[in-house]
């Protein structure tokens, strides 16, 4: 099971929102590590209308992470260079300037005293966004022109990661690299298979889902949850087996945020039940509701296609019977399922 978890850009500024006038119990800020390509995204916001509103989420985090010792994930080009080369890149000083530009935004009282940097900040992700576009296309137009289905699309795939991060080829074993990689293969791979499907399909207009995949280079870490508001991204990769993924809609309640953080790092088998504080809280979604807070050992989850336990929140209706529940082995959170 996770033992820690990271954001997507909007987890993570609806998580500020939350946080803003709340705080986090100690032992769950040290389970939080922050993605840099979701704090690049939230910083290069900051040149938007509502720039102030984002620079308050970021403030915010002060009440949510450890102020100490905040984790700080690598870069995806690190990350992958560690998972081939199995030892850490060269320090170029990196997570020390994320560190310096993270703790300049927590000064500033406006976001017009950021604006410089952060106009800078969002032509850096649009390039990067650009590019990533750019390999996905001609992914794209080798699949049309060649085919890449199977073995041919992870090969195509395998030598791409080599020659991003400078690696020879035959140093590593194609399987292993798949396997390690396993969420990002799957993503590519659907991703793929749904652009293939239309004919008119443009990376361009894709270029934050092709951006986000990059985010889940980092589950070749069993120990890390990626927890997104995104359902349709987590269910591209439904069918990998690092699909520590949580997708949800709502995390603009403190209370449920915690609470939600702690069925994610709980045990398989932990029989803690959700408080009473949760439960009055979806009430007001769940009119006329009578809610049943409970642990079932056994539901088939679509998501992952599987029957595995599920904490859940059971409500009764007069004409069905309502859940929502995290199911333990893909972390997919479902509100309003009828079973």
């Amino acid at each position: 099971m996770p033992e820690r978890i990271y954001f997507d850009t909007v987890a993570f500024r609806e998580v500020g929102k939350a946080f803003e006038k709340s705080t986090l119990p100690p032992e769950l800020r040290d389970r939080i590590l922050i993605s840099p390509l979701t704090v690049f995204e939230v910083w290069s916001q900051l040149t938007i209308a509502k720039a102030d509103e984002v620079l308050q989420q970021v403030h915010a985090t002060l009440n949510w992470t450890n102020p100490k010792h905040t984790g700080v994930l690598p870069w995806p080009d690190d990350a992958l260079f560690g998972i081939w080369f199995k030892k850490a890149p060269p320090d170029d000083g990196f997570t020390e300037r994320m560190q310096k530009a993270f703790n300049t935004c927590l000064a500033a009282e406006s976001a017009k005293e950021l604006q410089d940097e952060a106009g800078e900040l969002k032509d850096a992700m649009d390039r990067m966004k650009d590019k990533t576009a750019q390999d996905f296309g001609r992914l794209l137009l080798a699949a049309r022109k060649e085919g890449l289905d199977g073995e041919n699309f992870s090969q195509a795939w395998f030598l791409g990661i080599a020659n991003r991060i400078k690696a020879e080829p035959k140093s590593r074993d194609m399987s292993e690299i798949v396997a390690s990689l396993s969420a990002y293969h799957e993503f590519e791979k659907s991703k793929l298979r749904v652009a293939l499907e239309n004919k008119n399909y443009n990376p361009e207009k894709h270029k934050n889902d092709l951006l986000d995949a990059e985010q889940l280079i980092y589950l070749s870490d069993p120990s890390l949850c990626f927890l997104m508001c995104d359902k349709g991204f987590a269910n591209l990769v439904k069918n990998s087996p690092q699909i520590h993924t949580v997708s949800v809609y709502e995390l603009s309640d403190a209370a449920w945020v915690e609470e939600l953080l702690r069925i994610i790092i709980a045990p398989p088998n932990s029989s803690r039940r959700l408080p009473s504080v949760i439960t009055e809280n979806w009430k007001p979604q769940l009119e006329g509701a009578e809610p049943d807070v409970w642990c079932v050992p056994g539901v088939h989850c679509e998501i992952c296609n599987s029957i595995f336990p599920v904490r859940a929140m059971r409500v009764h209706r007069s004409h069905e019977t309502l859940f929502y529940y995290a199911c333990v082995r893909c972390l997919t959170v479902e509100l309003g399922i009828s079973w």
